[in-house]
């Protein structure tokens, strides 16, 4: 069909752009609360989860013909509960971009205080505003495959703060490392956070609707190649932010960054910037729908 223009790697790399957002940057608090050795179990189980919701609503939609995520409710329990989908998840991704908007605006604007070397930051609405002008052309998108840059763009640059995290936590840190927590109000509070890290079951049929030849090995393979590149990515993320900060982690990982005197967390922190940026658009998307 002539929507059908996303090959496998461009599917793959829209899925992993709509689970890596900036939900990435609690992850090391989140380790901080379970440990080291029980945030990886979680980590797992929360992948696993996610992969087999994403497979099993994609197996719903090619059942019952539906190509929207209120439809397959239609199709299960009536016209009303594609209202309610609908209603439910565009209240939730209002909010979503709500905070992707605020989590950028601080973002950039200390990084426009640090780049211009200014006494004083700059007014953090005015950086909202600019903000939102340039990704303007992106907001009125039709399409995932028309995000594809996006994309790739969005998870190199995720990838950047990953790489530096990584690179300070190799180079040692003295404080004590939590490896089991034994404190289960400390696990209630970090296993949402870490589950949250891989929301994508909103873009996944669009993205099997753009897929060209979207048989279910194809989707499959597109599935398991976005949440196993990502579930890397954000483990790696998450430990190495927890060893770098240790009991010191703080809700935004960001905030422990001293990215005025570090060149590699001033990368890191411009490269999570970036992708809060490009993720709007792809969160904007089934709003519109």
């Amino acid at each position: 069909a002539p929507q059908r223009k996303s090959g496998l790697v461009v599917a793959t790399f829209n899925l992993s752009a709509t689970i890596i957002g900036g939900g990435v940057l609690s992850l090391p608090f989140a380790f901080s609360k379970t440990g080291l050795l029980l945030g990886c179990l979680l980590m797992v189980i929360a992948a696993v989860i996610t992969e087999r919701s994403l497979y099993l609503l994609c197996l719903c939609s090619r059942l019952t013909g539906a190509t929207t995520y209120g439809e397959v409710g239609e199709a299960a329990f009536g016209k009303w509960m594609e209202y309610f989908i609908s209603f439910i998840l565009g209240l939730f991704l209002l909010f979503v971009i709500t905070g992707y908007m605020v989590l950028a605006q601080d973002i950039w604007t200390a990084l426009v205080a640090i780049g211009g070397r200014l006494q004083t930051p700059p007014n953090e609405h005015l950086v909202l505003v600019v903000i939102v002008v340039l990704i303007a052309p992106f907001l009125v998108q039709r399409t995932l495959h028309a995000l594809r840059y996006n994309c790739y763009i969005g998870f190199s640059s995720v990838s950047i703060l990953c790489i530096a995290l990584v690179h300070h936590a190799w180079m040692g840190s003295s404080s004590t490392i939590l490896w089991w927590s034994t404190d289960f109000e400390d696990v209630l509070i970090a296993f949402p956070i870490i589950t949250l890290s891989f929301l994508s079951i909103f873009n996944v049929l669009p993205i099997q609707n753009a897929l060209v030849k979207p048989t279910r090995p194809r989707m499959l393979i597109a599935i398991d190649g976005a949440m196993l590149s990502c579930f890397l990515l954000t483990l790696i993320f998450g430990m190495a932010g927890y060893i770098y900060a240790a009991e010191l982690t703080d809700g935004n990982i960001l905030n422990n960054c001293d990215s005025a005197s570090d060149f590699f967390l001033f990368l890191g922190q411009l490269g999570c910037g970036i992708t809060v940026v490009l993720a709007m658009p792809m969160m904007l998307l089934p709003c519109r729908a």
